[in-house]
């Protein structure tokens, strides 16, 4: 019997990554003899600098009689470019966090809220799927062997339901994989000789116990691999760090990213974020001797101007004299997600996803503040070439270098000048004879 070819599409969000998704929903479904009788599964994986026209060169290449795209928010614009060349001739299935439309709504493509296995093995085989757990899924099988970065998951869901983000949809708890299997994956990644590893998690730590089976397995594997990972500061304990500690002491490398966002106890209350335990996390955790990466964003409601300085001069204490980097972000609206239902309710203002004014911050206040952002990431960045020029930095001091670079920088601009651009228009140069 001919098997029918089913094509996954998963466009990455960076140069380094794959899209993970489409590697954990073939080896998903390939476990099952049904499934590998009567389809052969094809993974198309691209960077986020692929052009549209190579994908499509490579999917009639492919010759599928199903396509799946796995949609994120960096790329689905692409995807819908891409859509109306397939949708009237070929089978067509959309997933992931980026899509909002209820299932089986459209005749031309099926549209899957939420995860998409048991989804994919029902619109293959017009039955559904056996009942399988999370911690029961097969390992994900990856040829690591052209990439320079390997992903790998953990778990589903997330502690918290915070207002800006889709990450939680469909996961109304969380659930998590065998943490014995995770260690398979990392050490197979490992003996390709991959050196770098990103965990997808949006909560690397919600579970102590999962979480230290885990590094503990690495550790006894005598994995070495620099691992990035994000994390709830509120749920950090002395426990985990101890973990994090030997890790690293055992030959490992960590870059932990913080989610900071504000410290505006107002903002963080709207888009439904507990406060606190940022300091606490911080000094665990660098005296883990892990590297800190601090994420902010400006833009949310509530947030003043007073306030966002108040957390830059706290973000240049936490920062002076570490290795930790920020990472400021320009809140973005996400359809599907609980912010963007209440835009009007908050008065915030956006063109193209981004936020350009709000109640509490005007277009000005919000520029002024993203100036302070590219200062402050030229200054602490990862890559940064100056840091050893400014040991102490404060609120004050980078106003100052600001004021003085002012007259240097465009005099209109938009709001995806100053998230895009800003950075590259603020130089090392600028900054040192600023100050």
């Amino acid at each position: 019997m001919t098997k029918l070819c089913v094509c996954l599409v998963g466009i990455a969000g960076n140069d380094k990554d794959i899209l993970l998704s489409n590697y954990v929903l073939k080896s998903y479904l390939m476990q099952f003899k049904a499934i590998r009788d009567a389809f052969t599964i094809v993974i198309l994986d691209y960077n986020a600098y692929v052009s549209s026209e190579q994908v499509r060169h490579d999917i009639e290449n492919v010759k599928p009689d199903f396509i799946g795209f796995s949609c994120y928010v960096w790329n689905w614009e692409r995807i819908e470019y891409l859509l109306p060349y397939y949708i009237h001739t070929i089978p067509v299935i959309v997933g992931g966090p980026q899509v909002t439309k209820p299932a089986g709504d459209d005749d031309t493509i099926r549209y899957v809220v939420g995860d998409g296995e048991e989804a994919m093995y029902r619109w293959l085989l017009g039955k559904a799927a056996p009942i399988q757990l999370l911690s029961e899924r097969p390992k994900t099988e990856v040829d690591w062997s052209s990439f320079e970065r390997a992903s790998f998951e953990t778990q589903r869901g997330c502690n918290w339901r915070c207002a800006y983000c889709n990450y939680r949809k469909g996961n109304e708890k969380i659930s998590y994989r065998n943490p014995e299997v995770v260690v398979k994956e990392i050490k197979g990644a490992w003996q390709h000789g991959i050196k770098l590893g990103r965990i997808v998690d949006p909560n690397f730590m919600s579970d102590a116990v999962h979480f230290s089976k885990i590094m503990n397995g690495l550790i006894a594997n005598g994995i070495k691999m620099r691992l990035f990972f994000e994390v709830i500061p509120a749920l950090v304990t002395e426990s985990m760090a101890n973990v994090c500690r030997v890790y690293i002491e055992s030959g490992g490398e960590l870059v932990i990213s913080l989610g900071i966002q504000s410290i505006n106890r107002e903002s963080l209350k709207a888009i439904n974020r507990p406060h606190g335990g940022e300091d606490t996390a911080i000094d665990l955790l660098s005296a883990a001797g892990a590297t800190l990466r601090l994420d902010s964003i400006l833009g949310l409601p509530y947030e003043t101007v007073t306030s966002y300085e108040a957390m830059i001069d706290w973000l240049c204490q936490r920062l002076a004299g570490t290795r930790h980097y920020p990472n400021p972000n320009l809140l973005m609206i996400i359809d599907g997600t609980p912010l963007a239902g209440k835009v009007k309710q908050f008065g915030l203002k956006f063109r193209h996803d981004y936020v350009y004014d709000t109640p509490h911050m005007n277009a000005w206040d919000i520029n002024w503040c993203m100036k302070l952002n590219a200062v402050l990431y030229r200054i602490y960045g990862p890559n940064s070439k100056i840091r050893d020029n400014f040991k102490e930095m404060n609120l004050h001091k980078l106003k100052q270098i600001v004021y003085n670079i002012d007259g240097k920088l465009p005099k209109v601009v938009t709001e995806e000048y100053y998230y895009e651009q800003i950075n590259d228009d603020i130089t090392d140069e600028m900054i040192c004879q600023a100050h």
